[in-house]
């Protein structure tokens, strides 16, 4: 039997090594080195954007053996609205959802955006959506005092044509559909908008719908904009961009 097979078998084994020439050394080095993986990745990133600021949220659960952190998400603010809000994050507390408040400095109206990624259904991180959308749930409800929140993101969320909206009752227009295809995630996505009482924006304004990702896999919609039913009528069509067009447009920053 070898050293490796022989310390696979030892309960201390895991912090033991066997090195080149057959020694067995400590694995203090390699310990340390995942730690500092660990402590980089606790800092968030900054991403900077002439006109905007940044607030940002690394993912905080990295695998042990990840080379480098990877992974957050972020929300880039213009600078000419942080001269009249007050810019605040009151949510980082599951990997994947970001919480920003933003509160006027004349009056007493406020709003929440919160930034959003669920990992694709088919990876280790997105086999949990039920627990990402019932702490998004909590969020809704813990904060809802407030005048408006805005969920936007990437939910890798395939809906179809599954209603969002109880077409009866809510008040939304109907939602065209451009990506007939549905997904577990997608399943999951309506349950929470059903039961939070919000709808996609996606598809509900002529002319400004769009594939969110496009690769050499085919066309899907993953990503989405959602806000509460009684705040619809406030919403304005913003439409859906894909990358390539942001980056041969001419007005990448000034978003003209």
């Amino acid at each position: 039997m070898n050293a490796r097979a022989v310390l696979r078998k030892l309960p201390e084994g895991g912090s033991l090594r066997v090195d080149a020439s057959g020694r067995i050394k400590p694995r203090i080095q390699r310990v340390q080195d995942q730690q500092q993986v660990r402590n980089e990745n606790a800092k968030d990133d900054v991403i900077n954007v002439p006109g905007f600021s940044w607030f940002g949220f690394n993912r905080v659960d990295i695998h042990k053996n990840a080379p480098k952190p990877s992974g957050g998400i972020g929300i880039l603010v213009k600078t000419w609205i942080l001269e009249h809000y007050n810019a605040s994050v009151i949510d980082r507390s599951f990997d994947g959802i970001l919480g920003l408040k933003l509160e006027n400095r004349t009056n007493d109206s406020n709003f929440l955006v919160f930034a959003c990624y669920l990992p694709p259904e088919n990876s280790s991180r997105g086999r949990d959506a039920p627990s990402f959308f019932a702490h998004l749930l909590a969020q809704i409800y813990l904060n809802d005092e407030c005048d408006a929140i805005l969920l936007t993101g990437d939910f890798n969320s395939r809906i179809g044509s599954l209603p969002d909206t109880l077409n009866d009752i809510d008040c939304v227009p109907m939602r065209n559909t451009i990506d007939k295809s549905i997904n577990q995630h997608g399943h999951e996505f309506i349950d929470f908008l059903n039961e939070s009482k919000f709808c996609v924006l996606n598809g509900r304004f002529q002319g400004c719908d769009n594939f969110t990702s496009i690769s050499t896999r085919g066309k899907s919609v993953v990503d989405y904009i959602c806000v509460p039913h009684d705040v619809f009528d406030k919403s304005s069509p913003g439409g859906s961009t894909c990358l390539k067009s942001l980056v041969l447009g001419p007005n990448l920053v000034t978003g003209n």
